[in-house]
């Protein structure tokens, strides 16, 4: 109810304020080769195209730029290499503000970019993110592939597993922060893959817990299944195999021998509820019982074992 009445007073003022609001990433600092997208009063453009927003769009729009303070944001520089370069005009009535930064520099740069990705134009910005880390992203698999012929490990893949923030709803965030490694999520579980150099990795997996732990990620677009889209809090979850193919019935004891993802999901949901701290509370089926010993020499107590637990 208080967010329908929030956005029936932006309704009201966003027919008086005119918003203009262009966002352009670059991998060059000096903004050549890069996207943007623009908002011209109810006019949105981006790499899809130009389309109308409605009234209730720029509330939501207006909404994001008040709830992460972009009116108080001020020059900043993350440091950090290779960058985004980030420049961004926002002007409404009275109230205007220029951004300009690389990387992303602090939590407040966070909040911003993660507001405006869950809002009508959230579509159109994350396009200009994969679009402007492209290239840094295609250097550094050159790099790494030209340095691979010397019989060297230039980098490394890890597994990152989150506890409560969605990992999609991380993902176009840490894409912002590290263009030059590559991120693809987890097939079957609330996390992702990160590829690319180890000192990136390692800052990625540091960074992680704290990100992990940010309230405004948690907000009502953050679920905890693993395989909700970016904003769209109603997705459904199905497990896939990490190669994307589907590769019909199969005996379980085959699936798990082969690492399929499918026949490991089916088996968990089975066997015991979801959560960190579950434990076994049905009884294995005889049948279960007895093939799951069989081969070892103490058949007898191994039975007695899964019967007890």
């Amino acid at each position: 109810m208080l967010t329908v009445i929030a956005l029936g007073a932006w309704l009201g003022n966003a027919r008086q304020q005119r918003l203009a609001l262009t966002w352009s990433i670059s991998p060059n600092e000096d903004g050549s080769g890069g996207y943007a997208v623009r908002v011209d009063g109810n006019q949105l453009s981006g790499p899809s195209g130009v389309r109308e927003l409605t009234e209730i769009e720029l509330g939501q729009i207006h909404q994001a730029l008040d709830k992460a303070g972009a009116w108080n944001f001020t020059f900043a520089k993350a440091g950090s290499s290779p960058s985004l370069y980030t420049h961004a005009w926002i002007r409404r009535g009275h109230q205007s503000v220029e951004l300009r930064w690389d990387g992303l520099a602090s939590i407040s740069h966070l909040r911003l970019v993660d507001a405006l990705l869950r809002t009508p134009l959230g579509s159109e910005l994350h396009q200009c993110i994969q679009g402007a880390r492209s290239p840094l992203e295609e250097t550094e698999t050159r790099r790494r592939n030209a340095v691979r012929t010397w019989r060297r490990l230039p980098g490394c893949r890890q597994e990152v597993l989150l506890e409560v923030v969605e990992a999609r709803r991380i993902l176009p965030l840490l894409e912002y922060s590290y263009p030059h490694v590559k991120l693809e999520a987890h097939p079957t579980m609330n996390g992702f893959y990160p590829t690319g150099p180890r000192d990136s990795i390692l800052q990625i997996k540091n960074d992680i817990p704290n990100l992990d732990r940010l309230p405004f990620l948690q907000g009502p677009n953050s679920q905890n299944s693993p395989g909700g889209a970016l904003g769209s809090p109603t997705a459904e979850w199905s497990p896939k195999n990490s190669d994307g193919r589907f590769r019909g019935s199969a005996v379980l004891r085959e699936a798990l021998q082969e690492s399929r993802s499918v026949g490991a999901a089916w088996l968990v949901t089975q066997t015991r509820p979801f959560g960190r701290h579950s434990s076994r509370s049905t009884p294995m089926h005889p049948a279960q019982i007895s093939e799951s010993c069989q081969g070892k020499p103490s058949g007898e107590e191994c039975r007695r074992s899964h019967q007890a637990g």
